[in-house]
């Protein structure tokens, strides 16, 4: 039987004086029973009465599509629970969940597509199931339920230290599904260009737009769909404007705690983000004349004329609007026009691994700027520590203030991935090498 995440109206919830919990969604089932427990814990979840061994202390606000993910998980496991004909009041972890859900997800007997799943899903799903019934246990809904852990030590990072991390013991569930070694592709500049063009072309002028935003500055998938109209200075004259780039200030859409601004918004931790001084002017030319006629395919799709006056007086804050609807592109649609392009650079492109694209062609071009000063040497032959030392300070002052965000596994594979394209001597436009997420 199917469950469904169900949100509600939430201006008559606030009209009815339930403002707190208007944004907060409901599980029922396919009969529209609905499904206290499930909606109980997902509402103290959102609410932060209820704070999981796995939460983030520093999270005061959860986003609408947390809200979303932690739903859709929870709605999972109770399809699982109503497939295998198991009361969740009574499942263990090492029998039902490490050899049951998690298993059957991962070979694929219990999935969508009959596909085994990739491992960050499953141990999302798994961790959230785990909360769930942590919760219900807590909550007198059902017996003792223990999820046994181990320690690991791993680097946190912390822009505060002088050398960017320090160690942390942190508890993980024992038996979570193992990371794929899967590879992340570096496409040729050539093969990334087609793809522009096709998604130019087929998806319209928006997506492409806010596809160049990604693979030339780095930006997260949800960053570039809430980009405001005001992140880029609406003025000319106030562009901060340094060797060739402008900066701008990101902050809607940004991974991380979230808090209200000076706008009365929702948003993540801030930070400075440089744009090639080109696609600065793109965006510009687009807010000024591009935005103002999709706009106006919105207001004209009124189908009356009291429609299209109330229309008139919508404002979107997102910079991007689609080319067919004239309103702002969701996370879906620009992930969908990414993708589904007819030429792809190859298979499993995606926005994130735009950001991988981005940090590899930026370290190879701040490279050359180093070694434009030492002539007459064989790159083949550059050794690999001085390499490393520049490559890191590249990292540490240009790659991960622009990324936001970057671990210590990532940069030393940025690190081989770079050493590897020097010592191979093929530093040609048609590169395109394996690194492992």
């Amino acid at each position: 039987m199917p469950f469904y995440l169900v949100w509600p109206d939430a201006s008559r919830m606030t009209a009815e004086g339930f403002g707190k919990v208007a944004d907060i969604p409901a599980v029922f089932n396919t009969d529209w029973a609905y499904q206290e427990a499930p909606s109980k814990f997902i509402r103290e979840r959102a609410l932060r009465t209820y704070l999981p061994r796995n939460a983030r202390m520093s999270v005061e606000v959860l986003t609408m599509a947390s809200k979303q993910v932690f739903g859709d998980s929870i709605c999972n496991f109770l399809e699982w629970c109503e497939f295998r004909n198991h009361d969740w009041r009574l499942l263990d972890y090492n029998t039902h969940i490490l050899q049951g859900y998690q298993k059957e997800m991962s070979a694929g007997s219990f999935s969508a597509s009959h596909r085994g799943l990739a491992p960050a899903t499953v141990n999302l799903r798994v961790q959230e199931a785990c909360n769930f019934l942590e919760w219900a246990s807590i909550r007198k809904l059902r017996g003792g339920f223990e999820v046994p852990t181990i320690l690991i030590t791993k680097h946190r990072q912390n822009p505060m230290l002088s050398h960017g991390h320090k160690l942390q013991e942190i508890a993980v569930r024992q038996g979570a599904a193992r990371p794929n070694p899967a590879s992340l592709h570096m496409p040729s500049r050539l093969s990334v260009q087609r793809w522009l063009d096709c998604v130019r072309i087929e998806k319209g002028v928006t997506k492409h737009l806010m596809a160049e935003l990604v693979i030339n500055t780095a930006v997260r998938r949800e960053e570039a769909v809430q980009w405001r109209t005001h992140t880029l200075p609406e003025n000319k004259n106030d562009w901060m404007i340094k060797g060739g780039e402008v900066a701008v200030q990101v902050e809607y859409g940004a991974k991380g705690p979230k808090h209200y601004n000076k706008r009365g918004d929702l948003v993540g931790p801030q930070r400075t983000v440089f744009l090639p001084l080109e696609l600065a002017e793109k965006i510009h030319t687009y807010r000024e004349t591009k935005r103002l006629k999709y706009f106006a395919t919105y207001v004209k799709k009124g189908s009356t004329p009291e429609e299209r006056n109330l229309r008139k007086k919508k404002i979107f804050k997102q910079l991007f609007l689609s080319d067919f609807t004239g309103e702002p592109v969701s996370s879906q649609t620009f992930y969908d026009a990414w993708t589904e392009a007819t030429h792809i650079p190859y298979k499993g492109w995606s926005p994130h691994l735009g950001r991988h694209y981005w940090a590899c062609n930026e370290l190879l071009k701040q490279l050359d700027k180093q070694l434009a000063i030492v002539k007459h040497i064989d790159k083949a032959q550059i050794p690999i520590d001085w390499i490393r030392g520049n490559v890191q300070d590249s990292i540490f002052l240009r790659i991960r203030p622009q990324l936001g965000h970057i671990d210590e596994k990532t940069t030393e594979r940025y690190v081989s991935w770079v050493a590897q394209q020097y010592h191979s001597g093929n530093m040609s436009d048609g590169f395109e090498l394996a690194l492992e997420e």
